[in-house]
C-alpha cells in the first residue's frame, strides 16, 4: 500500500529525539524557576511584614509622649507599658520596661490578604522582632 500521506518537497519535521530534547530542557527550566519563584514570593512577603514594624514603633512611640505629658518629670526608664493593635493587615504588640521596647509582628488580620499566608511565612508566634531604646 501506498503512504497515506508523503512528504511535499522541503517539508520536513521533528524527530522524536529533538521533540525528548526540548521537553528535558523544559523540565530543567521548570525544576529551577518554581523553587526560585517560591523563595522570591516568601521573601516578598517577610518584606510585606515588616512593613508593619514602623506601625508599631510609632504606636510605642506615641504612647511614650502620651506618658511624658502625663508625668512631667518622669524619664524613658519609668516608662513601662504593653499594648497590641491592629496595623495594616497586621496584628502588632510591643512591651516596654524601663524604657527599652519591643516590637512584635505577631499575626495577620482576618480577612485580610496575609492572613491566607501568614501561617505559612511564620511558623512561630512572631515573625517580627525590633527592638530600641527610648531617649
Amino acid at each position: 500500500m501506498e503512504k497515506a500521506r508523503t512528504l511535499r518537497h522541503g517539508e520536513q519535521g521533528f524527530t522524536l529525539i529533538e521533540i525528548i530534547a526540548v521537553l528535558v530542557i523544559l523540565g530543567i527550566l521548570a525544576a529551577v524557576a518554581i523553587p526560585k519563584y517560591n523563595d522570591l514570593q516568601k521573601q516578598a512577603q517577610i518584606k510585606t511584614a515588616m512593613g508593619a514594624l514602623p506601625a508599631v514603633v510609632t504606636m510605642a512611640t506615641n504612647d511614650y509622649h502620651s506618658f511624658m505629658m502625663s508625668n512631667p518629670g518622669s524619664n524613658a526608664s519609668n516608662f513601662s507599658n504593653s499594648r497590641s493593635g491592629n496595623v495594616t493587615d497586621f496584628i502588632g504588640s510591643y512591651n516596654a520596661t524601663g524604657g527599652v521596647v519591643t516590637a512584635y509582628v505577631t499575626g495577620a488580620v482576618t480577612g485580610t490578604g496575609p492572613a491566607a499566608w501568614w501561617s505559612n511565612v511564620s511558623g512561630s508566634a512572631s515573625i517580627m522582632t525590633y527592638k530600641f531604646t527610648l531617649e
